[in-house]
This record gives C-alpha cells, structure tokens and sequence, in this order.
C-alpha cells in the first residue's frame, strides 16, 4: 500500500473521530460552538436570534453549512483511503457506502445526547457534502489519467 493511501486512511478515521466528538456535544455546547463561528464569520442575529439559527444561502443554517464540510473532508479522505478497481464506478460507491453509513451512525448517536436530535434530513445534508468530494476527486482522477495518456501519445 502506498503513503499516499495510508494518509488518506489516517486522515479518514482523524476525520471520524472529530465527528464524533463533536456530536458527543450536548445541545448548548453545539450551539454555543454554532454561534462561536456565526460571529466569526460576522452573522449577527436580530435581537433574540442566535446567529447560528439563522439562514444562509438555500436556507441552511451554519450548523448546516459545517455539516456539509466535515463530509466533504470525510468523503474525499474515504475516497483516497480505496484501492483503484478495475471498474471506474467500485471505488466510487464504496466510498458513499462509508460515508452514508458513518452518518446514519452519527445521526442514531445523537438521539441519545442530552439536547440533540438524530435526523434523517441531516444524512442527506451530510450527503450533499460527501458525495460532492466524491465526484469531484472521481473527475480529477480521470481528467488526470486522461491528461497522461494525451502526453504519452506526443
């Protein structure tokens, strides 16, 4: 096994335990973590409303937007972390599978932390992010296969 593929598996479970901690967190650490980077990122609520309550672009909130990131990071970590398979599509679905199931995980975790939910729509957020990282390191690895074999041939 290469390093490259030994990182990826380190940066992989790295990235799972980050999730976990972070959905061990009981429902005001959450959102005071939530609000922390809502001010950070200068989002200011009306009076009585929590910054990180409000909504963003598609109207997902900021808990929303970092769920979306951490798959990101989770999917393209699950996806560096396979080994290359003879059929284009293997490598891809078993990366999904893996990140599905770590969130459908997460998401059962949490209805058992004090002040959190366990939400079917949030795997499908989660979704949004690792999925995009999927096929975005898919795509970059055939635009560079493809750029090889056109270099090969001159």
């Amino acid at each position: 096994m290469n390093k490259k593929k030994i990182l990826c598996r380190v940066l992989l479970i790295t990235m799972m335990v980050i999730i976990f901690i972070f959905s061990n967190q009981d429902g005001n650490q959450s959102t005071n973590l939530s609000n922390f980077f809502a001010r950070i990122f200068n989002i200011y609520g009306d009076q009585g409303t929590e910054p990180s309550a409000i909504k963003l672009l598609f109207g997902l909130t900021i808990r929303k937007y970092a769920h979306i990131f951490v798959y990101f990071l989770l999917g393209m970590f699950a996806f560096g972390s396979l080994y290359e398979k003879e059929n284009m599509w293997t490598r891809p679905i078993i990366a999904i599978i893996i990140c599905y199931s770590y969130a459908a995980i997460d998401e059962f975790h949490q209805y058992f932390v004090p002040g959190r939910a366990g939400r079917f729509t949030d795997t499908l957020i989660d979704a949004i992010g690792f999925v995009t990282a999927i096929v975005i390191c898919r795509l970059g690895g055939v635009l560079y296969r493809g750029r090889i074999a056109a270099n090969a041939k001159n």
